[in-house]
């Protein structure tokens, strides 16, 4: 990304191309008066303009999956929070419809070290830690629409702009959502 004040336009960026998620080896320039970044905690952008998040991470993985289950869990279809005495802390959030329910389940950073470690989660390995969660009721996952793993980490960005101390222009690059700032998505929080 370049950034050239004089401009009409004056941010130049290069985009990669896609197919399928990886690079076709084709690129275009685009030219703007203003792009806002909003792509994620691993934010591009936010590199480009020189930003970095700052904070503590709070060392907690969470798997996260939209499904449909079939279980003998009485209040599937109730928002509901589950704290197994040894096994963890699962979240059952009921999704528009009827049919799906998000699962947020705990990962535990020693019985389940080899899925954060080796980043090799699956929906089927989350389903595993779900049902060692809810014991004695079961869940069976007919079909995952998504799934993810986070780690919970709280932190912000100094400035969420591209001008920098000392500087007296306007700003032409800003970033937005978790490329600015990245804290825990339960409870509405993210």
């Amino acid at each position: 990304m370049q950034i050239d004040t004089g401009a009409e336009y004056p941010v130049t960026v290069t985009v990669a191309h896609l197919k399928d998620f990886e690079e076709t080896g084709e690129t275009s320039t685009i030219r703007a008066k203003y792009v806002v970044g909003c792509d994620g905690s691993r934010s591009g952008i936010r590199s480009a303009i020189g930003r970095e998040l700052a904070g503590d991470p709070m060392n907690q993985a969470w798997g996260v999956m939209d499904v449909l289950a079939v279980t003998d869990f009485p209040d599937i279809r109730l928002k509901s929070a589950i704290h197994s005495a040894n096994d963890g802390n699962m979240l059952i959030i009921p999704r528009e419809g009827g049919y799906l329910v998000r699962l947020y389940i705990e990962l535990d950073n020693v019985r389940d070290r080899e899925l954060l470690e080796n980043r090799s989660a699956t929906p089927e390995k989350l389903t595993e830690v779900a049902n060692r969660i809810l014991h004695p009721y079961r869940v069976d996952v007919r079909d995952v629409g998504w799934w993810s793993v986070y780690e919970i980490g709280q932190r912000l960005c100094d400035k969420f702009d591209d001008v920098t101390a000392g500087e007296t222009r306007l700003p032409h690059v800003f970033i937005a959502g978790d490329a600015c700032h990245t804290h825990s998505a339960k409870a509405g929080q993210g």
